[in-house]
């Protein structure tokens, strides 16, 4: 009685959870969509026809499939960013849906829950990270095994997971490492013969060998597994890492981010090693360990706070799949405190999430702000210096343009207005792949929906300290 009551205790928080999700998602889908690598691909779902896959990433393409449908619809632009929002977390909400009530299996389920929340902050505000689904295709596989127990499998099992595993490894390169980890995991809990995890492992493995050659893989990830092969030497240094500085900054001191993340990790090993799983808390540590090393050595010369935030991000599905299975291995007055400290947790990092909307709602802020003062200036295309931007608390990214002529648009398509960055006394440094001092505006623009976007006319202005060539 007390497990029944416990299961449906995780249920219950797993749809207050990603319900809450959508909320914050609804209340910041302006800021979620406007941004880095959002307000560049969502610009193109809303922008061009066709489908737009980024770097091979086939399974992010639900969220996508939704904006164009109600773009079919004639939806405003204001509505298909909240759309845009709102789909991205759908996506986790539909796989928490499956797991539970269709897989009925109730531990992968709190394990997507808890994945979804445990390590989340920046993150929640660039939903395109293809890092984020790592938080829960994994657990359609994980629920998969859980569901169908310790038996042989059929012909027909193996094409099913196939099926559900297919989803993380078309998301993520790392996809792969993580549903390895969760096999031998529920090998070493008794929900899988050894021979079968052999299989998975191994069919995993050859799946990582020849997406490589299938996929090739981008010039940001071959940058970074370059820096793998050369940090594996240096190790020693690894307290002048800047990903070591990041990692500890975020979990004592400058936020406390992943401290959760920390205390549930030391809670679950040690609740193993209590249970005397000896194995299956060694695997644990290993996994998490193993995982959070391989992400400090890629990223040991840094990187922008939220790509940084997505490396080590993954890392909560390590944690939440072996917490929920602990979970259902405890008794008494032992399943109490540990749901109230889950509970305790997701609500803390409910709220880390939506504090961590402050810094770039004041960059949001900055942008409206100098869309207005330039619009009221008449100006529709400009040339913009970082003493202009830096006045209006900006720090411009790559895609600094396209999240300008979303958030200029959304007034409609006549107020569309294109501004380019170009600072430290650099043209090289635009926001844009143009080389001309005098861009032409209309093949910039070419081939856009006119329903939602439209080329400005004039000449570029130029605003603030600009490099010779563009004054």
């Amino acid at each position: 009685m007390v497990r029944q009551v416990s299961r449906n205790a995780a249920l219950l928080i797993g749809h207050a959870t990603f319900i809450t999700l959508l909320i914050l998602a609804w209340q910041h889908a302006e800021l979620r969509t406007t941004s880095g690598d959002s307000a560049f691909q969502v610009f193109k779902w809303i922008a061009y026809p066709g489908w737009n896959v980024e770097a091979h990433r086939y399974a992010a393409i639900f969220p996508q499939a939704v904006v164009k449908l109600f773009k079919l619809f004639g939806s405003s632009l204001s509505s298909l960013l909240l759309v845009a929002s709102l789909a991205h977390v759908l996506v986790g909400y539909a796989v928490f849906i499956c797991c539970a009530h269709f897989f009925r299996a109730p531990w992968s389920a709190l394990g997507a829950v808890l994945a979804a929340v445990l390590c989340t902050r920046l993150t929640f505000y660039g939903p395109v990270l293809e890092a984020n689904y790592l938080l829960c295709f994994p657990f359609l596989f994980f629920a998969f095994l859980e569901r169908r127990g310790l038996k042989p499998f059929s012909s027909r099992d193996v094409i099913l997971l196939l099926c559900v595993g297919a989803w993380t490894l078309f998301v993520h390169p790392l996809g792969w490492v993580l549903l390895a980890f969760g096999a031998v995991f529920l090998w070493s809990e008794g929900r899988l013969f050894a021979k079968q995890t052999f299989w998975i492992v191994g069919g995993l493995l050859f799946w990582a060998l020849v997406s490589r050659w299938l996929f090739p893989p981008t010039a940001y990830e071959a940058a970074q597994y370059a820096k793998l092969g050369a940090g594996m030497a240096d190790l020693g240094h690894i307290s002048d890492w800047r990903s070591w500085e990041f990692l500890v900054g975020h979990t004592f001191f400058w936020t406390t981010n992943y401290l959760p993340a920390l205390l549930f990790f030391v809670a679950v090993v040690g609740g193993f090693i209590g249970l005397r799983r000896y194995r299956t808390a060694a695997i644990i540590a290993l996994g998490v360990v193993g995982f959070l090393l391989v992400m400090l050595v890629a990223f040991r010369s840094g990187d922008a706070a939220i790509m940084m935030d997505r490396a080590f991000l993954p890392v909560a599905t390590l944690i939440a799949l072996p917490t929920g299975f602990l979970l259902g291995r405890l008794h008494g007055r032992w399943i109490l405190i540990a749901s109230t400290c889950i509970v305790a947790v997701i609500f803390i990092k409910l709220r880390d999430i939506s504090f961590g909307s402050r810094a770039p709602q004041q960059e949001l802020d900055g942008k409206v702000a100098l869309i207005t003062e330039i619009r009221r200036e008449g100006i529709a295309k400009a040339w913009v210096g970082d003493d202009v931007l830096s006045e209006y608390g900006i720090t411009p990214d790559w895609a600094f343009s396209w999240s300008i002529m979303l958030l200029s648009a959304e007034e409609g398509p006549d107020h569309t207005m294109l501004i380019l960055h170009a600072g430290n006394g650099s043209a090289g440094k635009v926001t844009v792949d143009l080389t001309s001092a005098e861009p032409d505006s209309a093949t910039i623009t070419m081939g856009l929906d006119t329903s939602y976007f439209r080329s400005p006319s004039g000449p570029f202005a130029r605003l603030g300290d600009l490099p010779a060539n563009l004054r």
